[in-house]
């Protein structure tokens, strides 16, 4: 919950739930998943979570998501594939999950896989708090950055990739990530995946159609509400 942009975001509430019981919903129906779990340092969610009925673990103090995701893992040590499903990710869906699990499944070479999505958008390509990626021919990831890449100097703003927050981890590239100090280029793009390519780790990129993003701002958390209220008006 030590978000500084929008503290206590993951209990703020859409429609009647609050933003991580709408991430897990959507956990619950994706066929690639075979136990989900959330795992939180706080108290005041583990405590939403049970009058929810969510399984959800207390962990200590960590850095990252990620970092947390790692912990928890070792609880559970009969699965190879770990996934880590941003819990300020209302619109995530089902499919989103599925389409990452399989990228990791698919492609040998990687350690780990995550998702984006296409944006022409003005202000996404600004947007600090909106994290765009550049990638090979091989769809693996070559740098994550808050700021605007790739630099354009032909045009205003490019179609970017916006990256999406799920990743799913090679379970023993997770223990050694959990492993690994912060890295210099994490702690100054504030980006745990930055931590991944500097340790040599390959990360497959796949595109989704879903355009889900975090709720890292109020004007995010504005336009989430808008969706869901739409939702309700029209089903």
């Amino acid at each position: 919950m030590a978000s500084t942009r929008l503290p206590g975001k993951p209990l703020l509430v859409l429609g009647n739930l609050p933003l991580f019981a709408w991430v897990y919903q959507a956990g619950t129906k994706a066929a690639k998943l075979d136990k989900l779990i959330v795992a939180t340092e706080s108290a005041s969610i583990q405590e939403k979570a049970e009058q929810l009925n969510i399984p959800c673990l207390l962990t200590p103090p960590m850095n990252t998501g990620s970092d947390r995701v790692g912990w928890t893992s070792r609880k559970f040590p009969g699965y190879q594939i770990v996934v880590n499903i941003q819990g300020d990710e209302p619109l995530i869906k089902a499919g989103d999950i599925d389409l990452v699990v399989t990228a990791l499944q698919e492609d040998i070479q990687a350690d780990v896989a995550t998702l984006y999505n296409r944006s022409a958008e003005p202000t996404d390509y600004q947007d600090p708090s909106k994290v765009k990626l550049v990638a090979d021919h091989y769809n693996h990831a070559l740098y994550f950055s808050r700021s605007p890449i790739p630099c354009c100097l032909n045009q205003t703003s490019p179609v970017i990739k916006k990256h999406c927050g799920i990743y799913a981890y090679r379970r023993e590239f997770l223990i050694r990530f959990n492993q690994q100090p912060q890295t210099e280029l994490e702690k100054t793009e504030q980006l745990e995946q930055l931590r991944i390519l500097e340790m040599g780790g390959i990360i497959a990129v796949r595109e989704t159609s879903n355009d889900s993003w975090g709720i890292d701002t109020q004007q995010d958390y504005d336009k989430a509400k808008s969706i869901f209220k739409k939702r309700e008006n029209y089903g």
